[in-house]
């Protein structure tokens, strides 16, 4: 018989004629064959898989092994399928068509390296395999070689410029070679180039999630949801993307109305906790987080937010058996590290807090944030010089958190540089100005520089964002006094001494430590997120 290759156009032409019944009661090979096709084109696999068994015991060619494994490949059978990939090459076939499908195979497998080299084998067979084109620019993706894949990709969105999974592929190459201006306009592109499509729009919404946009992310499920209203999964995931953005109402918004069994096993349950506990609302949230711990104890997701509920409530030893157990279920996610190392922190446990930082470090893309956890640890320890060493190499990874310039700021503020810690401060507030410490910290600077009336504005500003710390009006009173405001001052003075009966504790503030728990709910769970 003359040999074929596995042409596309051989796999899926026009349809032939189907033999009906078992396989083995086909007369003769070419009727076989006929079938086999048949069954491919209609997707049903399983048969075709019987078909061409049968064949290739009757008719052992290159042709027939290469149709049993891409029957194989699509039945999801693909060791089977690459060791006939493999005996079809032996009997002659070295077209590109079966360097391509074997990539594929080997992908599939999770086998990157083999795939990659057959794909390669494919485009210098034939050039204009398109298909190949594409796949070699997600294998090289999945394979964490995005630089490598973008050429590839660009290749294939230029033949294909609406195809969702080609831009969606384009965007997270981007992201993870850390060209995330670029992926935001790509996305920009795509979704104009692709409007109508949710299902896009929510693919780019994660991978915006994945990489901490998530300003970006919800603006894209926002558009998705409202293409497709009743999809909750759309809503899930849109509620998810407004608690990372640090927006408690809108996800509790979202989540209203939504069945109880909607999503995985108590995510409706852990987004509502999750949306509390970072509104403040403790009470509130532990019923939920507890119910979604119940629901699914094997969850990473909820045993992080769970852990982040006990630290809330200082339960700290609580917590950490959380994160010991959580991490038991993933060894790689960095934040459970992390987080482990804020709880030995607030422990004042600060041997074991190191040695998770360095933990986390070797698990994470972003040291930056790892960075910003050591330099504030060193604060807590009181050893401002080595902080603000640390914290310089945070804002050098990424100096577009305001947080990380707020905790420099403080280093500076401790070590005695005025100046330049206000420049921190300034920083910090221009990126985020609702970042209550570093009002504060800023106040702090103005007393001391002898700007009394700045400091009071910084510190009302202060109050109004963080109105229940005692030392903030006892810090106050002084100043009021001194800018001749005595009505202020005696009310700055009975507020302290409310306070003071109320908490007993005058002359305690949150600690950068403390104000972590609820940044690192808001952030998710490793790189990946975890958060619906």
């Amino acid at each position: 018989m003359r040999q074929r290759t596995l042409s596309s156009a051989v796999l899926m032409g026009v349809a032939l004629l189907v033999v009906p019944g078992h396989p083995s009661l086909a007369q003769s090979p070419q009727e076989m064959l006929h079938a086999g096709r048949a069954a491919l084109q209609t997707q049903d696999f399983k048969r075709a898989v019987q078909v061409f068994s049968e064949l290739i015991k009757k008719e052992p060619s290159a042709t027939n092994f290469g149709y049993l494994a891409v029957a194989e490949m699509s039945a999801g059978d693909l060791g089977p399928a690459i060791g006939h990939f493999k005996r079809s090459q032996q009997l002659g076939n070295d077209s590109a068509n079966l360097h391509y499908y074997l990539g594929i195979a080997y992908a599939q497998h999770q086998e990157a390296n083999a795939g990659i080299r057959e794909l390669r084998l494919a485009l210098t067979k034939d050039p204009k395999l398109v298909p190949a084109v594409s796949a070699l620019g997600v294998a090289l993706v999945n394979a964490g070689r995005s630089k490598e894949a973008l050429p590839y990709l660009e290749r294939a969105r230029e033949h294909s410029p609406k195809d969702p999974e080609i831009l969606a592929s384009l965007v997270r190459a981007e992201f993870e070679g850390g060209e995330s201006s670029k992926a935001l306009t790509r996305i920009d592109a795509s979704v104009d180039a692709v409007p109508d499509n949710p299902r896009l729009a929510a693919t780019l919404a994660f991978l915006c999630l994945h990489h901490r946009q998530a300003q970006k992310a919800r603006q894209l499920l926002e558009n998705a949801s409202e293409m497709m209203p009743q999809d909750a999964s759309l809503k899930l995931l849109l509620a998810d993307a407004s608690l990372k953005a640090g927006e408690p109402a809108e996800a509790l918004s979202v989540l209203k109305g939504l069945p109880e069994d909607a999503g995985a096993r108590g995510e409706l349950a852990f987004l509502r906790g999750s949306a509390d506990l970072l509104a403040g609302n403790i009470e509130q949230a532990a019923p939920y987080l507890s119910a979604a711990v119940s629901a699914d104890p094997t969850n990473v997701a909820y045993l992080f937010a769970y852990a982040g509920l006990q630290g809330s409530e200082q339960l700290y030893s609580d917590a950490l058996a959380t994160l010991i157990k959580a991490r038991q279920l993933d060894a790689h996610a960095e934040s459970i590290p992390y987080q482990m190392a804020v709880t030995y922190a607030l422990m004042h446990r600060y041997t074991e807090a190191a040695k998770s930082c360095d933990e986390a470090l070797h698990l994470t893309t972003q040291p930056d944030d790892v960075y910003f956890l050591m330099g504030v640890i060193q604060l807590e320890q009181g050893d401002s010089r080595a902080a603000e060493e640390t914290l310089r190499q945070a804002v050098a990874l990424n100096s577009g958190v305001g947080s990380y310039h707020a905790a420099r700021g403080v280093a500076l503020f401790e070590a005695a540089n005025l100046p330049e810690s206000q420049r921190e401060l300034d920083r910090a507030l221009a990126l985020d100005p609702q970042g209550a410490p570093a009002y504060l910290w800023r106040a702090r600077v103005r007393a001391r520089q002898g700007e009394p009336s700045k400091a009071i504005a910084d510190y009302e500003t202060y109050m109004a964002l963080a109105p229940d710390i005692a030392k903030t009006y006892q810090e106050l009173e002084p100043l009021y006094r001194q800018a001749g405001q005595a009505e202020k001052a005696i009310a700055a003075h009975t507020k302290y001494v409310s306070l003071k009966a109320e908490k007993g504790e005058a002359d305690r503030e949150p600690s950068f430590l403390e104000q972590l728990w609820l940044t690192r709910i808001r952030e998710g769970l490793g790189p990946v997120g975890f958060g619906g």
